[in-house]
Parts: structure tokens; sequence; C-alpha cells
């Protein structure tokens, strides 16, 4: 892995560290370097005994391994086109830097930035190869993402999807486990992570904080505590006494599930669709996001009334956002919703990476610079294209007869 080389060029960060550009001097592609520091955070302020800041030095180091070890695990368990794909570890002077593929065509966070909102048939081409990179995930590697978001979606300079950032993703067992218990406590999982503007609503109500998640996690939120990863208050409670304002607890069972992950996909296509978030546009207080998703039992997220939606993408959005976790439909099932289907049957191409020369040519600053316009039509014009051949045959056979 030594021919691999760090650049000085941050390309992103993730739930548990921070992303560079790398390049490969052997084959001269470009790689993208996760740096996950190691835990070394002091804990003597306010400690006399010296012995008790070593052990919670050493027990905050171990917590933070295991976050490494997991994230690590995942990635190597799990190979799809629409996954990004896992190149190997190695160690570094700061931690352990993962190797992974670099995807050039930048986030769909970027995009929306870029575009405000984006053509409801680029939305279901999106929304397909994640879904496809989701049902992978929950059905063959067992695995529930925990922060689908528009940050942690990357775009190929071809136009298709990929997902990324696995730092807060967990496995869980399958329908596999023989012991009822055993399959209750690893099916379901208790742990409060995520985006909070994302989270689902099962994961607000019926998770548990861990301590460990929520110290590792970079731009968190932690809903339980009412504060923010940098330790300000923000928002109202979330425990009000108010009648009025009491959110009802219509979940199923306790805990949450990969149905989570389908709840996180509704929200990242009603904000691709129409530019905002449906549960608290403000990114200042989390707070308030998470009260709006609790109340979305009695009030289900509605797409602004300028938004030109047809209905088969409202259907398809009601389903995301089923309350109940135990009724939300799957990823496989929603790869079969109507809206879904009627993108075509192109097949999706095999994971590859960006290749450069390192000459003087090509910088590679340049090659950093992406024209979000091609990504954004190239499925368009696929689709288009496709439609145009299907329609042009019966003309041809009509003109023949």
């Amino acid at each position: 892995m030594e021919h691999i080389r760090k650049l000085n060029q941050m390309i992103g960060f993730g739930a548990c560290g921070t992303v560079y550009l790398g390049l490969d001097e052997q084959t001269g592609r470009l790689v993208a370097i996760k740096e996950i520091p190691y835990c070394d955070i002091s804990t003597a302020a306010g400690h006399d005994n010296v012995e008790e800041v070593d052990e919670e030095r050493r027990a905050a180091q171990d917590a933070a391994a295991a976050h490494i070890l997991r994230e690590i695990r995942v990635m190597q368990c799990c190979r799809h086109p629409c996954l990004v794909a896992y190149y190997g570890v190695r160690r570094s002077k700061v931690g352990v830097q993962l190797l992974m593929e670099y995807v050039g065509g930048g986030s769909m966070e970027r995009l929306l930035l870029l575009r405000k909102k984006l053509p409801e048939g680029v939305v279901r081409l999106y929304t397909r190869d994640v879904l496809e990179g989701l049902a992978y995930l929950h059905e063959v590697a067992h695995v529930c993402h925990r922060d689908i978001k528009p940050g942690n979606i990357l775009l190929t300079p071809e136009g298709r999807c990929k997902l990324v950032d696995f730092g807060v993703a967990k496995p869980f067992s399958g329908e596999t486990v023989e012991d009822k218990d055993d399959s209750v406590k690893q099916r379901f999982m208790m742990t409060v992570v995520g985006t909070p503007w994302y989270m689902a609503p099962e994961v607000i109500m019926g998770g548990q904080v861990d301590e460990d998640d929520c110290e590792n996690m970079f731009g968190r939120y932690d809903p339980i505590r009412g504060v923010s990863y940098r330790g300000s208050s923000s928002g109202p409670p979330l425990n009000t006494t108010s009648s009025s304002s009491q959110p009802q607890r219509v979940v199923g069972s306790v805990g949450y599930t990969i149905s989570s992950d389908i709840w996180s996909m509704g929200v990242t296509v009603y904000e691709l669709i129409s530019g905002k978030k449906p549960f608290g546009n403000s990114m200042r207080n989390p707070a308030a996001a998470l009260f709006s998703v609790l109340q979305s039992a009695k009030y289900p997220p509605q797409l602004p009334e300028n938004c030109d939606a047809s209905q088969q993408l409202k259907s398809f959005l009601k389903l995301c956002f089923v309350y109940d976790k135990d009724l939300r439909p799957s990823a496989k099932e929603l790869l079969s919703h109507p809206w879904i289907t009627s993108v075509g049957t192109t097949s999706v191409e095999s994971p590859r990476v960006t290749t450069v020369h390192t000459d003087d040519s090509a910088p590679i600053a340049k090659m950093l610079d992406v024209v979000d316009l091609p990504t954004i039509i190239r499925p368009l014009m696929s689709e288009r294209d496709r439609r145009q051949s299907q329609s042009s045959t019966p003309q041809k056979n009509r003109s023949i007869n």
C-alpha cells in the first residue's frame, strides 16, 4: 500500500474521519483515503487519580478502535456497483487510513447546492441506484447504513450513484438466528445515531444513546441530552409537557431496524425533488427537526404546492414515510414500485476509478473541477434515447406494412 500517496487535498469528511485525495503511483489512478484518528482525548481535567485517567483514556481508545474495526469489516464484506469499493487499510501517524474508490462526480449534497433541486426523471434514476445499494446491504450483507442523506451519496462522472460512509453502519443478524431472544437483540438496533433531519421516528423514540457512538460522530446531535456534538444547547426540549404538542408513539416494537434507512431515503428524495427538507429546513435547529419528525404521525410531510411531482412519486414518498416501521416497505419492495420501474432496464456499470497521469499538463486541481451539467443530463439522455429507439421501431414497421 506504500505506492498510494496521500495528496494535500481534503475532499470531504464522514462520521468518524476526514477523506483526502490519494494517488496510486503504480497505476496513476486517483483513490480516496479516509483517515480516522486514534482517540487521544485528554481526560485529566478534574481528575486527581492518574490511574482513573489512564483507565478512561484506554476505554476511549478501545471504543475508537471498535468503530474503526466495524467500518473496515462492513466495507470488506460489501461489494456492489452502487457502493463505494474498498481497497485496503493501513496505519498512519495519526491513526488508520481506509483506501477506497474515488468517485469523481462529487456528492448529491454539492449538486443540490448548485442546482437547488433536480428534475423528477433524474431523481428517479438516482433513487433506483440508491435502492439497489440498500437492497444489497439489507438483504445480502445484513447491514443497516444508518446515515442515508445527500452528503453520503456520490455521483460518478457518468451520472450513477454510489453509497459511501459506513462509519455508523451496523451489521445485524438475518432471519437465520434460531434463538428468538438473540434474534431480537441482533436484528433490532437501539443506538441513536444519524443526522437529525434524516432520522426515522423510531430511531429517535425507540433508541438509546450509546456514549461511544455519540462521542465519535462529526456534526451530529444528541437528541436525548439536547446538545450538539460541540456541546452547545439548541432548540426546544423533545419531551415537552404541552398536551397539544406531545408526540404520540405509534411505532411498533422497541428499537429500530433496516426500515429506518427507507425513511431516510424518503427524506433524501423529498429534498432532491423540492430543494427543501421535509422536517425543518433550518440547519441551526436540529431539535426542531427531530420534533417535527415525531409529529409526522399526525402531519405527514407533503410536497410543496409549487413542486411539479407525479402521482407515482407522491405514492413512493408516502410509502417511505409510513410511520410504523413494521409496515414500511423494504428497499427490495420499493424497487418494484411503478415510479422506479418506469426508469427502464439499463444495466449498472461496474465500479471504476478515474485514471490520470501525473504530468504537468494534467494538474490535480483541474481534475477536481467537476462539470455538474453532464452529471444531470447524461442519465436523461440515455433514457430519452431508449424511449426514442422503442418508439421508432413501430413506426418503421408501419411504413413497411
